[in-house]
């Protein structure tokens, strides 16, 4: 059967406005270390006004953001420097990829702060705190925490036993530490975001090199290259 000459023309239609659909939305992934900085929370309704797109948004952890990347389903991700977001560089899936913020570690404690960690310097602090037989610093097993600790001890010759058997989150490390007036390293958005439900406080902070370093990679259309630059700006602002 041929086809009238407008029929192509008509065929097409649904094609392109789903082309079209999907060019004005921004798929963001992000971890919830960097959720919890509030950035996005503050830029995007400003920046859905000025370009007319909207932004979806998705909070999980650093495997599952890069896998969304490498599978083609966001536009732009924001992860912990580890070797997922160095292969969407590697690899060539990532247009563009810079670093976002770093987060700092901060040892949280009881206001009286028995051991005096506050007058430590952080080397030192973290010797006295790991070195009871009843671990006097909780971490989150399962965060970047864990692993900073594991690190720092393997560069002295010893080993973290408390991997298997501390809190799975750092909400989890800070309730637990509440509870017994124990210690809690976590990151400083972490404890920005879950400060108001315990009775601890800051103590001592991580020197530059020890904190979380967050990066950011444009893996699509150019409305997450724009978003990226806003948030870029944001930082800048504050």
């Amino acid at each position: 059967m041929k086809l009238a000459p407008w029929m192509p023309i008509l065929l097409a239609l649904p094609l392109l406005g789903g082309c079209g659909e999907h060019d004005r939305v921004v798929r963001v992934v992000v971890t919830e270390e960097f959720a919890a900085t509030g950035r996005l929370a503050a830029v995007v309704p400003k920046f859905e006004r000025k370009e007319h797109l909207r932004v979806k948004t998705t909070v999980t952890n650093a495997r599952a953001a890069v896998a969304l990347a490498e599978a083609g389903a966001v536009d732009l991700i924001i992860a912990p420097d580890d070797a997922g977001m160095k292969r969407l560089e590697s690899e060539g899936i990532a247009r563009v990829i810079s670093p976002m913020m770093k987060d700092k570690l901060l040892i949280v404690g009881p206001m009286d702060d028995p051991l005096g960690i506050a007058e430590s310097d952080w080397n030192s602090a973290l010797k006295r705190l790991l070195g009871y037989r009843r671990p006097r610093l909780l971490f989150a097993r399962r965060g970047e925490a864990g692993q900073y600790l594991e690190t720092w001890l393997a560069r002295r010759g010893r080993r973290l036993e408390a991997t298997s058997s501390g809190p799975a989150t750092e909400a989890g490390a800070l309730l637990e530490a509440d509870r017994d007036q124990r210690y809690a390293l976590v990151h400083a958005s972490a404890w920005k975001r879950l400060q108001n439900r315990c009775r601890l406080t800051p103590l001592l902070a991580s020197p530059e090199d020890a904190g979380l370093l967050m990066l950011a990679a444009v893996v699509g259309n150019d409305g997450a290259l724009r978003l990226l630059d806003r948030l870029r700006a944001d930082r800048s602002e504050r």
